[in-house]
């Protein structure tokens, strides 16, 4: 199992929280969640690797820090960079793959490796799609396929249910955990508000309190 991670570049990151963040804050805050996603990812032993999806010098060097390998692309879109990812590992013939949002960084090594570990199980028995979606049950933050082209990948609003809707119409046998480290992905001020109340001590969570985004929230 290999795990897959598009990333924006940082410089366009995070737009929706321009009435909290400045830009250089924003871009600040996306390296601190990129990080703890890959120190996380970084030390889950049933991993063979990580492959970081983004045309960003400033990523790949942050990828290459944590012994990631990286997919060059410069496409627009988070489904576009997810293929990109996945071409890389049908190229070395892998058949299983975690994708893996870049904004996750709340993200435990325990619920990692359950999630792995329960698509292992599903994944014996055939086909499999093991899904985590985010705290809205809209969005698909997380998801394990077996082989890697289970289903059409649709990522964006909306595609926990696209990506539901693409595994009955295959006969994917199909698992959605609630794993809420992997649920919480930074989008929205309210996401900085769950992200600080957490007793999480990520790099991200620790960078917001030291520029006061509390006070800004409040």
């Amino acid at each position: 199992m290999w795990a897959v991670v598009p990333a924006k570049r940082l410089r366009e990151a995070k737009q929706r929280l321009a009435g909290v963040l400045s830009p250089g804050e924003r871009h600040d805050l996306a390296r601190a969640m990129l990080t703890d996603v890959l120190r996380c990812l970084s030390g889950i032993a049933t991993l063979e690797g990580i492959v970081v999806v983004s045309g960003d010098p400033e990523i790949a060097e942050i990828a290459g820090s944590h012994r990631a390998r990286v997919a060059a692309d410069e496409s627009a879109g988070h489904t576009a960079a997810v293929e990109c990812g996945l071409r890389a590992l049908r190229a070395q013939a892998a058949n299983a793959a975690l994708v893996l949002s870049a904004d996750v960084p709340g993200i435990s090594t325990a619920e990692v490796e359950r999630l792995l570990a329960e698509h292992a199980q599903a994944a014996a028995k055939g086909t499999a799609l093991t899904i985590v979606s985010d705290l809205r049950q809209d969005g698909t933050n997380a998801v394990c396929c077996s082989p890697l082209d289970a289903i059409r990948f649709s990522f964006g609003l909306g595609s926990l249910q696209r990506h539901l809707s693409a595994a009955r119409e295959k006969g994917v046998a199909v698992t959605v955990l609630d794993l809420p480290s992997i649920a919480l992905d930074i989008d929205e001020p309210e996401d900085l508000k769950a992200l600080l109340a957490s007793e999480t001590q990520c790099g991200s969570a620790r960078f917001l309190r030291e520029i006061g985004v509390a006070r800004r929230l409040a």
